[in-house]
Formats: structure tokens, C-alpha cells, sequence
């Protein structure tokens, strides 16, 4: 690994959403696919509200059609801690979630923006650090990482 390596551990198995610059990121999508992660990169100049979000999340994780019926934030939440399809196809070991310029990311509907990344904090990471072994399989999901980077400008 580089000069971010211990800044940046891409095989933590501690999930961490981190704010990072645009000259750093290139080195961490590089290691994340190295060690077989799945990369989804978003701008935010063209995430404006909640709706926009659901549309890129939704094409960026390859998400079911059937997400678009219900598009709310619960069956976001149930999709994001799912990825089986992510999973099984390509066998991913891990998840890069990078959001480049984060302070135009959805600034029409800020309050929505602040329930997003709370709800990553809260609920996505510590599920597939974690929770995902006691309510995947039986009892036997695999804990994956997964990591979000938010880049200014």
C-alpha cells in the first residue's frame, strides 16, 4: 500500500465514513479494488434532493427493480444491507462508497442529507461490520467492510 496506507487501511474490518480529498481517493479506489471491493462513486452536484439519491443509489448498487416500487427510505435501508446480488455474483469482499463534492450532495433537501449519513453511521456500517453474522444465513452472514469517502470539491 502507499503513503495513505495507515491513514486509510482499505482491509479494516472497521467500518468508518471518512472525509478525504480528491488527490487521496485515487489511491484508495485503487487498493479497494485490489483487494476485491466494490466501488461506488457518486457527485454531488447532481444529487440535489432524496430522489436523486434513490435514483443513483439504486443504479450505482445495482439495486432490484422492485426497490423503485416502494423508493422510501426504509427499503433503502433493507437494500443497502442486503447486496446479496453484489455478493454472490462477483463474490465482493468489502464496499467503497465515495461521494465527491459532498457539500453540493443533495443541498436542496439538507435535513434529508444529515438522515442519510446519520443512517450510515447508525445502521449501515455497524450491520456489515458486525450484525450482518446474526441476521444473514441462519446465523452465518459474513461481515464485510464497507467504507464511505466524502471528498469537498
Amino acid at each position: 500500500m502507499g503513503t495513505y496506507a495507515n491513514k486509510y487501511e482499505v482491509i479494516s474490518m472497521r467500518n468508518k465514513i471518512y472525509t478525504v480529498s480528491k488527490y487521496e481517493i485515487c489511491e484508495i479506489i485503487q487498493n479497494s479494488k485490489n483487494n476485491n471491493w466494490y466501488v461506488a462513486e457518486f457527485h454531488g452536484d447532481t444529487i440535489k434532493n432524496a430522489d436523486d439519491y434513490f435514483n443513483a443509489i439504486a443504479e450505482s448498487f445495482c439495486f432490484p427493480d422492485l426497490f423503485n416500487k416502494y423508493r422510501c427510505m426504509d427499503a433503502y435501508l433493507d437494500w443497502i444491507r442486503d447486496l446479496s446480488w453484489l455478493i454472490n455474483g462477483k463474490k465482493y469482499d468489502g464496499f467503497t462508497m465515495i461521494i465527491y463534492n459532498y457539500i453540493l450532495f443533495m443541498d436542496q433537501d439538507y435535513k434529508r442529507k444529515e438522515q442519510i449519513i446519520r443512517t450510515f453511521a447508525d445502521t449501515v456500517l455497524p450491520y456489515w461490520e458486525e450484525e450482518v453474522i446474526f441476521t444473514t444465513n441462519n446465523g452465518n452472514g459474513t461481515p464485510k467492510p464497507f467504507n464511505l469517502y466524502l471528498i469537498d470539491g
